[in-house]
Formats: structure tokens, sequence, C-alpha cells
């Protein structure tokens, strides 16, 4: 595709980025569920511009606009009912506590949800800590370790020390990741620790594997491992480790303050993402169109279609695919989303309970992860559904 003239990277300020998608019309809130179907259908739309810079490999939608996105209560991206995903954050804290000395140290995390990973990392490594999130909601019990603050986390927080700064699928968010990443160093100074963790979803994955539900408007940034160093390189900060996890679809971090030198990005692997970004914007494209081929197939076969994912991916496998006359649900095990709509298109968020004796006979698969968990949820429902991944 063609090349942006105007553009300027967020991580290297470098110029002239790669073009790899252009898409009108995204739901702004992709998270955020409604009460009602009419308000649900009528929340703001977005354009994804997706540039890629050609010097570090970010890459970031250069037609965002904040203000289209609002962040309540009612913005609710936990997956913690997954038993699958718990396990994975038991795993990671596990992981943590083994090779931080947390015992009597102080943790913050930034964009802590619900406070169920501040809560587990501070009962685990015996710290102490404190959350910031303007969505958060719910008591405190009272014997945590471990408080927050109901707002965003600001560069300027007078006093603000940490050990340990954790900040889990917040970065894709912030328009100026490098200036947030050094604020959240700066609140490292006083410590002898000075540990700062970060995960985010992984842009590699999203190209590679086209995971192209991942793709929605409040992630104003996507991140590669490419970019994800050049980010921690440039605030100055000692890359422990930097990987992928949960099948490839995240990636993490965890780095120390000090210095190190700063290098390029391998040639090779940087050349290698910009072929696939100069293929994305014809793939994903490629991948919504057979997406709706299938669905119309299922529905002159007369076939009873589940959806089973009401977040980010399901919310955009919505907005996207046409037509959707063979969708009967949309499931969710999420208790706090059911009865409630999708954005764009209103669709109201079932239990996996409304699918017995419903005649469903295929599911869509929203996240691969857990394909195994929603065909044992499925079987035990007594469903013969095929599962189809999306």
């Amino acid at each position: 595709m063609s090349d942006s003239r105007t553009a300027t990277c967020p991580i290297c300020r470098a110029g002239s980025p790669l073009r790899a998608l252009e898409q009108e019309g995204a739901p702004a809130n992709c998270v955020q569920l409604w009460p009602t179907a009419e308000q649900a259908r009528a929340v703001p739309r977005g354009t994804l511009r997706i540039e890629c810079c050609t010097s570090c490999g970010h890459l970031w939608n250069s037609a965002f606009d904040a203000s289209r996105v609002i962040y309540t209560p009612e913005y609710d991206a936990s997956l913690h009912f997954s038993p699958r995903f718990q396990r994975y954050v038991e795993e990671l804290v596990e992981r943590l506590v083994a090779e931080l000395p947390l015992r009597d140290r102080r943790l913050l995390e930034i964009g802590c949800g619900k406070g169920e990973f501040l809560d587990l990392l501070c009962r685990r490594g015996g710290c102490r800590g404190v959350g910031f999130d303007t969505s958060f909601s719910g008591a405190i019990p009272a014997d945590a370790a471990w408080t927050v603050e109901r707002r965003a986390f600001s560069a300027a927080e007078p006093g603000l020390t940490a050990d340990l700064v954790a900040s889990r699928q917040v970065l894709e968010h912030v328009e100026d990741p490098l200036a947030f990443v050094l604020a959240l160093r700066a609140t490292l100074e006083q410590s002898a620790l000075g540990a700062l963790f970060l995960e985010l979803p992984n842009g590699e994955w999203i190209l590679r594997d086209l995971g192209i539900w991942d793709v929605i408007y409040e992630h104003v940034s996507i991140f590669t491992p490419l970019s994800l160093r050049a980010l921690l390189q440039r605030a100055d900060l000692d890359i422990r480790w930097l990987e992928s996890a949960f099948e490839g679809q995240y990636l993490r971090a965890l780095a120390l303050r000090g210095e190190r030198e700063r290098t390029a990005p391998s040639p090779s692997a940087l050349a290698e993402q910009l072929a696939l970004v100069e293929r994305f914007g014809a793939t994903y494209r490629a991948k919504v169109e057979e997406w709706g081929r299938r669905l119309e197939a299922l529905a002159r076969a007369g076939r009873r279609v589940a959806l089973w994912g009401a977040g980010a991916k399901g919310t955009t496998f919505l907005s996207l695919v046409k037509p959707l006359e063979a969708l009967r649900h949309v499931i969710d095990i999420h208790p706090r989303k059911v009865g409630r709509h999708v954005p764009l298109t209103g669709h109201r968020v079932d239990p996996p309970e409304a699918l017995r004796d419903s005649g469903v006979d295929v599911i869509l698969v929203m996240n691969p992860a857990y394909a195994a968990e929603i065909g044992a949820s499925a079987r035990e429902l007594g469903l013969q559904a095929e599962l189809l991944v999306v």
C-alpha cells in the first residue's frame, strides 16, 4: 500500500511510515457494552488508519481521536471468569514473585481494572499496592493490602514512588507511549529494585496470524517485539526479558531502571515485519470477506449459529462481517456482560445456559485460546455443535 507522508512515529519520531490499513466506521468503544440496543447502536465511530514506522516497526492509528473513547465503570475488560485465563495470570504472578524480591515492597498497577491481578500479586508477593483505574468499581476487601485511585494515572503525581510498576493491557491505549513509560520510570527513581512489567497485545501475532479482530479503535498503538524493545530502550530501561505469551497473543516485558546501549532493530526482522505490513490491508479484507461467505453458506444451509466471546474480538467481527442472518446468540461467560448489548449491532449478550435446547449447531469461537474451554462447556450443555475458530 502507499506511504503516508505526514504521520510521525510516537516511539522514534521518524516520518513517512508505511500505511498498513484504512478502515472507516469502526466502533470507538469495542469493549464497553450497553444497557439497551438503541444505546449500543448509537456509539461513536472512528477511522482506523494504521501506519507502520519503517525505522522501529511500531504501528499506530494516525486518525485516532481520544475524545471518541470514554472509559467508565461499565468498561469491563476482565477475563478472570475464564479458568484458562485465570491459570495464565496465576502462572505470571508466580514468575514475578520468584524473580523479584517483592516482600514489603510497594507495587503500583496502572490500569488495574477490577483489581484481580493487583490483589493476587500483593497476596502472593507479600507487598503493598496501589492501583489506578477510572473504570474501577466494587468494594475493596477489608483485609486487602492494596487500594485503588479511581482516576487516571498522571505523570505529575507528587511523591508517588514504587519498587515495581505493572501495567497490563494499557500501553496500547496511550497516545504518547514514550512519555507514559518515562512517567512510570520516574516513580522507580528512589527504589533499589526499580522494576517495570508491561503486558500488551502482540502486533506480530496480529500481522502474522491475521488476528484482525484485535485491531480496534481504543488501541491507538499496536506494538511488535521490535517497537516495544525500541520504546524501553528509549526510556533508558534495562530489559530483563521480552517475550510473547498466551499462545502468542500477548507481548510482555520485565525491565529494570538503568541505562543500556540502544540498538537498532535487526534489519532482517524489520524487513520481515514490513513485508507482513504491506500485505496486511489485502489479507484483512480477504478474511472479512471469507467469513461473510461462510456465514452466508451457513444461513443457506439452515444452520443456527452462536458467537462465543462478547469482547473486542466479538464486537469487531460483528461490526465487519455480513450477513448475520444465521446468528442466533452472542454468548459470554462474564456475568456482568449478560443482558447488555454489543456496540454498533446491538446484539444482546446471553449466558452459555441460553444455548441449552436452542438448536444451535455451530459455535464461532472468537479466541483460539479458549477453544477447548468453550468446547467443554458446550458438551456440558448437551450441545452437538460444530466449533469454528474465527
